[in-house]
């Protein structure tokens, strides 16, 4: 591998044509990314990364218990479910958690109009 006065790594083919280090196809020498892999080819531009951090379990309890908070688990639901710093794992556990929320809300709607409606036919039947 040559490293030449941009900081850029070239191989050359036999043609003197620099090659992506990574495919092997040819590039052009003022090349920034590689048009067949899409690796970067200067130093200094990197592939973008997902904000990862990493949670341990005293992270996830402490979460499981401030979603149990009422409002304001809702709102740190929806706050980490929906923020662009929040990271990858906080965002996907508070996802699975306001999913969760949501049918919970859905089921105990439909069992309170069933229910309900069952137990106010009963009581005009006179039981």
């Amino acid at each position: 591998m040559n490293e030449n006065y941009n900081g850029q790594n070239q191989n050359e083919n036999p043609q003197g044509m620099p090659v992506c280090p990574h495919c092997g196809a040819p590039v052009r020498g003022e090349a920034t990314f590689c048009g067949n892999c899409g690796n970067a080819l200067r130093i200094g531009f990197a592939p973008m990364q997902q904000n990862v951090d990493t949670m341990g379990i005293f992270d996830y309890i402490l979460m499981m218990i401030l979603f149990t908070l009422p409002i304001v688990g809702v709102i740190l639901m929806l706050y980490w479910s929906f923020s662009s710093s929040t990271g990858i794992n906080k965002k996907n556990f508070a996802r699975a958690y306001l999913v969760l929320y949501i049918i919970q809300i859905v089921v105990i709607f439909a069992f309170t109009l069933l229910f309900g409606s069952l137990f106010t036919s009963l009581l005009s039947l006179g039981y």
